[in-house]
């Protein structure tokens, strides 16, 4: 029995990569090797920080981290996942959505193998998880329709699909708009200081 010819076996794996897509895995809980469910707004905090974008693991998470949230957990909203080939990607409209999305129940969204069309089998991309604005569910819409984003972070691609594992808790709050990237709120004093500012800016012109 002859061989496989060189040019067939070539032809045939080139087909193949061809139309073989990457593939990542998203779950915000993952026995003990992950656990970063999504926040609410700061509701509970001062009034000039209910907005405030925050991101990273909490003491409890996994892995732990030094986060306070004083939000309450997310639930009924719909979770979609974002990705674009490379690393080093700082405008989260670069991003493509992938094929599948996840539902919120008290922070937690199942695990879902997402194929993003276009992007290798391997190799790195920069993702993002969206949490998508629901009227019916929360009355929090931060702009383009999503009340929450996570911070571009880094994945693996896989043709069968590997763990986000560089996830972590994020919540509902600010964003930059030209960006889709969060951001913290301004800090009370230095809101204060603008406020002074353009007080007397006005009074300098009368």
């Amino acid at each position: 029995m002859k061989s496989s010819s060189p040019i067939l076996v070539a032809l045939l794996l080139s087909t193949y990569q061809s139309f073989s897509q990457g593939r990542i895995i998203f779950d915000n809980q993952v026995a003990a090797s992950l656990n970063a469910p999504i926040f609410g707004p700061e509701v509970e905090s001062p009034m000039s920080d209910w907005a405030n974008a925050k991101f990273g693991n909490t003491a409890t998470g996994s892995p732990a981290g030094t986060q306070i949230y004083n939000g309450s957990l997310l639930t009924g909203l719909t979770v979609s996942f974002w990705a674009a080939a490379g690393t080093g990607i700082t405008d989260a409209h670069l991003l493509t959505q992938g094929n599948l999305t996840s539902t919120l129940v008290l922070g937690y969204f199942s695990g879902a193998n997402v194929t993003f069309p276009g992007l290798p089998a391997s190799g790195q991309a920069t993702v993002q998880v969206r949490v998508n604005y629901n009227p019916e569910v929360n009355p929090w819409d931060f702009g383009e329709g999503y009340v929450a984003v996570s911070p571009l972070f880094v994945a693996n691609l896989s043709s069968i699909g590997t763990l986000a594992s560089e996830l972590r808790s994020f919540n509902a709050g600010w964003r930059d708009g030209s960006t889709l990237t969060p951001f913290p709120a301004p800090e009370p004093a230095s809101i204060g200081m603008v406020g002074l500012a353009v007080g007397m800016m006005l009074l300098k012109r009368k």
